[in-house]
């Protein structure tokens, strides 16, 4: 099943049980350097290229950290216990995990951090 959320296009594994496509890409107005620098990030150990934001207000949404007017792209696979919620950012991408209690985890990826997670959770580029 084909569909559009915030900008990506794609198939979900959860119809077809293929990793999901993501056919197109919108680059949202922040980039993976801004939000780099305007806030605090821990670089995740063992994974190059990815940061988990320190501290983070619980509540605040991946829209609003990035500052676009639309959602993420919000996934429910096999490799991750909570929802995934995707943002592509020129540069990378924010990838951030919306816990049951609805507390989000997010992290900031580069593009190679970014392709290389999405990879390992089942979301797949095109």
């Amino acid at each position: 099943m084909d569909y559009t959320i915030g900008g990506l296009t794609g198939r979900n594994s959860a119809f077809d049980r293929r990793p999901f496509a993501l056919e197109t890409c919108v680059m949202t107005q922040m980039t993976v350097e801004e939000l780099l620098t305007a806030l605090k990030w821990k670089p995740i150990p063992h994974c190059p290229g990815r940061y988990v934001l320190d501290r983070p207000e619980p509540t605040l949404s991946p829209d609003q950290l990035a500052q676009v007017n639309y959602a993420p792209a919000e996934f429910h696979v096999e490799a991750a216990k909570n929802a995934v919620l995707v943002l592509a950012l020129e540069g990378g991408g924010l990838i951030t995990y919306w816990r049951i209690d609805g507390s989000y985890l997010h992290t900031l990826n580069t593009d190679s951090g970014f392709q290389r997670k999405l990879v390992q959770l089942g979301i797949m580029l095109t």
